[in-house]
């Protein structure tokens, strides 16, 4: 009963700060740096904040994981797993909206689908490397 109630809490407080801070930092980003309208901004807000609220478990599950076992496997994978989509979601949004254009886009495309994996991979190799040696 309590791990659900930690978890409830947890989730609660995630998805908040999300919903929060999503919209907010998209308004900034979009508005006031490149003066997109507000109204064209709706839907990358909805669909920003829609994504954190639907990776708040993965990253549970993975933090869970990392304070209990001090594995860190799964919780690279589910912050890997957000990057990339968040990375593909710029890429979309932005060539959509015109902030940035369609080759610029493809290489941020690329860069998600290839370096976040490599990155998040290699960096659950280096925090197992470490823990093994203070053991």
């Amino acid at each position: 009963m309590v791990a659900t109630a930690e978890a409830s809490r947890w989730y609660r407080q995630f998805v908040l700060g999300a919903l929060l801070s999503t919209p907010a930092f998209v308004y900034f980003v979009g508005n006031l740096i490149f003066h997109v309208r507000l109204l064209r901004l709706l839907e990358p807000m909805l669909v920003f904040s829609g994504l954190m609220v639907l990776a708040a478990p993965g990253i549970y599950w993975g933090r869970r994981y990392a304070r209990r076992d001090k594995t860190f496997g799964r919780l690279a994978l589910s912050m890997g797993l957000l990057f990339v989509a968040l990375f593909l979601l710029v890429a979309f949004y932005g060539t959509r909206l015109g902030i940035i254009q369609k080759q610029e886009a493809l290489r941020l495309a690329v860069r998600a689908l290839i370096v976040t994996p490599l990155v998040m991979t290699i960096s659950s190799y280096v925090l197992r490397i470490l823990r093994g040696k203070r053991e």
